[in-house]
């Protein structure tokens, strides 16, 4: 009679069945894939030159297409041993708590993993000027009396504001509202 029920060695889902009831198999025979659902395995590709400023226990933020405004995190258990050569990247695993069970394994994710900080600039959204046809971002500084456009590269944007990576420095004053007849060098009071 112990032989008729086949347990799994944890708690989980049946995600696919290879053999029907009354079916005969043998101790090799493949029965089904068992998942756990809590907690998850999340797996990632880290950039080789990542490595330095990134460990075990680091934690990682990431987004599914599922819940695209959702932010979930993980901690990483375990770094991969070596670099894969084709890509010049390390295989990463953390962990993700799932207690609502609303993740499920195989999901695709978008990972953040904060590997330092550096402090940037950031501006309100309504400063940078878009221009769609050249694909840049503007903002107008005030530099000694006079307006000066400059070409910037965004970050993230959270909420109203944008963080700048490059092309205006901290402390350095902007337009914040700037009209559509504003160009560079006219002069400001």
């Amino acid at each position: 009679m112990g032989d008729l029920v086949i347990k799994a060695p944890f708690d989980g889902l049946v995600a696919d069945r290879f053999v029907n009831p009354g079916e005969y198999v043998r101790p090799d025979s493949r029965v089904a894939t068992v998942v756990q659902l809590d907690p998850l395995r999340l797996e990632l590709s880290v950039p080789e030159n990542a490595l330095a400023s990134f460990g075990v226990g680091a934690e990682v933020k990431f987004h599914v297409a599922a819940w695209p405004q959702e932010t979930f995190t993980g901690k990483v258990r375990f770094i991969g041993a070596t670099v894969r050569r084709a890509i010049r990247d390390l295989l990463v695993e953390a962990v993700v708590a799932n207690k609502d069970e609303r993740l499920r394994p195989g999901m695709f994710a978008v990972a953040d993993v904060t590997l330092g900080q550096v402090a940037l600039p950031a501006v309100p959204r309504e400063a940078v000027r878009t221009d769609e046809r050249a694909g840049n971002d503007r903002v107008f500084v005030v530099e000694n009396g006079r307006i000066e456009e400059r070409l910037v590269r965004t970050g993230r944007t959270e909420a109203d504001i944008v963080i700048i990576q490059s092309g205006v420095r901290a402390g350095e004053r902007v337009v914040v509202k700037p009209s559509a007849t504003l160009r560079d060098g006219q002069r400001v009071q």
